[in-house]
């Protein structure tokens, strides 16, 4: 070309002449403009600047293709040329840090008794028994997803118990990292009330208030207890587990709870019954049925099995033995999955 200096130019493209199948091999490029920008490289190290770990930025960036495959090379360089690996710093490594889910189904059945306040609206579990003797830990995200709780009867000279149809739930354990409302109020979801019959259908108000992401992993939870609010009340869980007796001699059969039941008097409940051993015929099988049983409320401490003449509901021979029982409306139960980094390798795929 008249008048340009090979010399002062580079080639974007290798080729040794101009071809009508590469019409653009000999536009020189002025040097000025040769400095090699690596946008692949440059979001990388600031996606995980955000995250607080700019040394696992860099890192990535150094490894190149072993982590998240091909790496942009500058133009007239080979595909075969690749970046040296490096090791990452501090205690994981790259080639072995992922991410994994744990999905944890919390029933009400199995919760602490001794750490859980049914009237002040906190139910708590202990995650490591529920998670293999293992605690959760490095979270970073969790999602709850739809469930029931039970109906709360306010009587008639009251507004409905949920009149504002919305529960807020908050994680005890880990509320250093919430939703900040009015007066201090903490929340990590907000869930929409649907009347069902006795019982309310829980589902996230919005689609995003059923996942919450921290800013940084949350360490480890060894004990999850869960706070409920209705939203502006702390809410009023009724009882729903009962140790109880058998009333001795009684046909139809009987059994009397310890403390008050809660059940209309006249009316019928649901119940399923654990433990009862009386060891007399068939007796046993019948009331620890996984079916359940439908009684009546006598009193409000005694309820009846169904009329006699039924085969086994007949405690004639049956003294006084203790047994449990669970209230089937007044039980609640939800899965919740936790997010966590983990020093696993794994496919580092995130579900949408």
């Amino acid at each position: 070309m008249s008048g340009v200096s090979f010399t002062d130019y580079n080639y974007g493209y290798v080729d040794d002449h101009s071809t009508m199948q590469n019409p653009y091999s000999n536009v020189p490029n002025p040097t000025s403009r040769r400095k090699f920008v690596d946008t692949h490289e440059l979001l990388k190290k600031e996606m995980f600047e955000q995250t607080g770990s700019a040394a696992l930025g860099d890192a990535i960036s150094q490894a190149g293709d072993d982590i998240f495959g091909p790496t942009s090379l500058p133009y007239g360089q080979g595909k075969e040329q690749k970046k040296e690996e490096s090791s990452v710093p501090g205690p994981l490594s790259i080639a072995n840090e992922g991410i994994i889910d744990r999905f944890i189904y919390f029933d009400s059945d199995a919760k602490n008794n001794g750490a859980s306040n049914l009237a002040g609206g906190v139910i708590s579990w202990p995650v490591s028994v529920l998670n293999q003797n293992k605690p959760i830990d490095n979270i970073i995200q969790m999602e709850i997803y739809t469930f029931y709780i039970p109906e709360i009867d306010t009587g008639i000279n009251f507004p409905q118990y949920y009149f504002y149809k919305r529960v807020t739930i908050l994680l005890q354990e880990m509320q250093t990292t919430a939703i900040l409302a009015q007066s201090n109020i903490r929340f990590h979801f907000e869930m929409e009330v649907q009347p069902a019959g006795i019982a309310n259908l829980l589902q996230p108000a919005n689609n995003w208030t059923s996942v919450f992401t921290f800013s940084k992993p949350f360490i480890e939870i060894s004990l999850a207890s869960f706070q409920f609010r209705a939203p502006i009340k702390t809410l009023e869980f009724p009882q729903d587990i009962y140790d109880y007796v058998s009333v001795a001699g009684s046909n139809p059969a009987r059994i009397q709870t310890i403390g008050d039941h809660g059940i209309t008097i006249g009316g019928q409940v649901s119940i399923f019954s654990h433990d009862f051993a009386s060891n007399v015929g068939n007796i046993d099988a019948l009331i620890n049925s996984p079916d359940g049983q439908l009684l009546t409320a006598i009193t409000s401490t005694i309820l009846e099995f169904p009329a006699a003449g039924i085969v086994g509901f007949d405690f004639s021979g049956v003294g006084v033995v203790q047994g449990n029982l669970t209230i089937g409306y007044r039980r609640v139960a939800f899965t919740m999955r936790f997010r966590s980094i983990t020093d696993e390798r794994t496919n580092r795929i995130v579900p949408v």
